[in-house]
């Protein structure tokens, strides 16, 4: 156990800039942002002799009072889906690469002298794809958001408007951060088989893995879609149709595109619209309520066949990388 802890901390080091960096300044950037259009706002409401925002607070009016509310939300919520973007490429790039690189730069061969098994250097690849990476996104995440209710705040403290009415009372910053953070198990189990995929790629390819990863699977894609067309033009099985759509939904943009956060929102039968009012006080009428009651519904995919048979693929396919490259000794 020590030595796996070693080598997830050894693939952090290695791709921090990946891993850490990239969310940090993507957030930071959103926050700046954030702040720019407060600044512009002011400035331009101060031509006019208004603030909008602010009066609408202070009237009082219900309706003005949920608008903002939302508005809120919507802010806070922009650094998480902004570095889910972010994320999609940052774990693309870093499982092509992920066992092929050492073998480019000739690397392997000092892993290889180490008292370190195979099994536990893929693993602790995957697992920095699947869990370490996604919770600190996670996590810069909930800061972002919090700083952009941080500077909301400030704004409105300088209006006259309580600094905790719209850092905590208007907004709902407990339902938005449980939705960020509920939504990890169930991105963890969905990206499975395309983590799998990517790196059963990179431990087979000696370069341009890229070709493996997604030219082979789409170029299946088009001929299997260009029979099925042709046989259903034909008249002689049109039932092909349906197993190509099946094929692409299901196997091709799941193993090329699975890594996006959300993807699995095909498989989901309907969309939560519930309303809860809970002892905190929270109207979950609100996006972010909303967020957090969908988040909650989203648990029993977890046993629908999509995911337990891609989990399942996706652990043969890590299975496969591991043997490859035990025995894949040319460079």
């Amino acid at each position: 156990m020590n030595t796996f802890y070693w080598l997830v901390k050894r693939e952090f080091w290695e791709h921090r800039g990946s891993f850490l960096w990239t969310p940090v300044i993507t957030t930071a950037v959103i926050v700046a942002l954030n702040i720019m259009v407060i600044i512009f706002g002011l400035v331009a409401g101060g031509r006019h002799g208004t603030h909008l925002m602010w009066q609408q607070l202070a009237s009082a009016d219900p309706d003005d009072i949920k608008k903002v509310s939302a508005l809120l939300d919507v802010a806070a919520l922009m650094p998480f889906v902004v570095a889910s973007i972010v994320l999609f490429f940052v774990l693309f790039s870093y499982c092509m690469k992920s066992l092929s690189s050492d073998r480019n730069d000739r690397s392997i061969l000092f892993w290889k002298s180490l008292p370190i098994s195979d099994l536990s250097t893929v693993i602790s690849k995957a697992f920095s794809a699947i869990v370490v990476a996604p919770i600190i996104m996670v996590i810069i995440s909930i800061i972002g958001a919090i700083l952009v209710y941080l500077t909301y705040a400030i704004t409105a403290a300088f209006h006259g408007i309580n600094f905790g009415t719209v850092m905590w009372t208007l907004p709902h910053p407990g339902n938005l951060i449980a939705s960020m953070a509920g939504i990890l198990p169930i991105y963890m189990v969905w990206i499975l088989p395309s983590v799998g995929w990517l790196m059963l790629c990179s431990a087979w390819s000696k370069g341009k893995v890229a070709r493996w990863a997604i030219a082979l699977p789409v170029g299946v894609g088009v001929v299997l879609t260009w029979v099925g067309a042709m046989a259903t033009w034909s008249g002689s099985a049109p039932a092909l149709g349906n197993s190509t759509e099946w094929l692409w939904k299901n196997i091709i943009l799941r193993a090329a595109l699975g890594l996006f956060p959300g993807g699995w929102a095909s498989q989901m039968s309907h969309m939560a619209t519930a309303s809860y009012h809970g002892d905190t006080g929270w109207n979950i009428d609100s996006l972010a309520g909303a967020l957090a009651n969908n988040v909650g519904h989203q648990y029993h995919l977890l046993w629908s066949p999509a995911f337990l048979w891609g989990a399942l693929a996706g652990l043969i396919m890590l299975a496969i990388a591991i043997w490859l490259r035990r025995w894949r000794t040319e460079l």
